[in-house]
């Protein structure tokens, strides 16, 4: 269906623009079944933002999945598991023999560092209801994920725990942590650790309310310098070796 530039188009006739995203697509029953496994009482989060944003991830882990290296999946920060759910529905569905491991402190966000608010005025009442919004229970997060018997939690502040899968390779790791330090801490652990063609992906790049982000990203290509990295069309950001 050809778009018009010049007409205001629905969500709806986005999606169904693109084979990959239509209803009916892997893709789109793929996402049904997480956010109905996961998110799907939470009205507080923007599922059609986090639709568009996650087409690249589901791209990414299924070309791994379909002819790429082999290694782990991984993910820090993981809230409600709507992406790690997506991700190891994946796995399952291909018949793969890896772990999933996922990593969350189950309280929120850590602290803010300075490059948490660059650019922004934001009063400490903002920030403390911003970490806080982030909290979410283990046992919950367990539940949603406990069709997945290679699934592996990991409780505690990013990277304290970390030290546990150092001997791992990873194919995909999913980097949703929000913040400075921890995304920095998270790109310096696992890229040295990334087999050739797998994919580090960052959730949070070019979100506006979490510039640490950005910069964290920018000091690690800035130092690593990657083959291939590459800012998402509606945010993210992915590197690989």
């Amino acid at each position: 269906m050809p778009i018009d530039p010049s007409s205001d188009i629905t969500f709806e006739e986005l999606i169904a623009s693109y084979s990959h995203t239509k209803p009916g697509s892997f893709y789109y029953e793929l996402f049904e079944e997480a956010r109905s496994a996961t998110s799907l009482d939470d009205k507080r989060r923007n599922q059609t933002i986090k639709y568009l944003r996650q087409v690249a991830l589901f791209h990414c882990a299924q070309s791994v999945l379909k002819s790429g290296p082999k290694g782990d999946f991984a993910e820090c920060g993981c809230f409600r598991g709507q992406a790690a759910y997506m991700i190891a529905k994946m796995i399952q569905e291909a018949g793969s023999v890896r772990q999933l491991h996922l990593f969350d402190s189950f309280e929120g966000l850590s602290e803010f560092a300075e490059e948490d608010n660059a650019g922004l005025t934001r009063q400490k009442h903002t920030t403390e209801n911003m970490r806080r919004h982030f909290g979410y229970p283990e046992t919950s997060l367990r539940h949603n994920m406990e069709g997945f018997d290679f699934v592996r939690v990991y409780r505690g502040w990013i990277p304290e725990r970390f030290a546990e899968v150092d001997d791992r390779e990873f194919a995909l790791v999913h980097v949703d942590v929000d913040l400075y330090q921890p995304t920095l801490d998270s790109l310096r652990f696992f890229y040295p650790r990334l087999a050739p063609r797998g994919w580090i992906i960052v959730d949070d790049y070019n979100a506006q309310n979490f510039p640490g982000a950005n910069i964290a990203v920018d000091r690690f290509i800035a130092d690593v310098n990657p083959s291939c990295a590459i800012a998402g069309q509606v945010g993210g950001f992915f590197i690989s070796k």
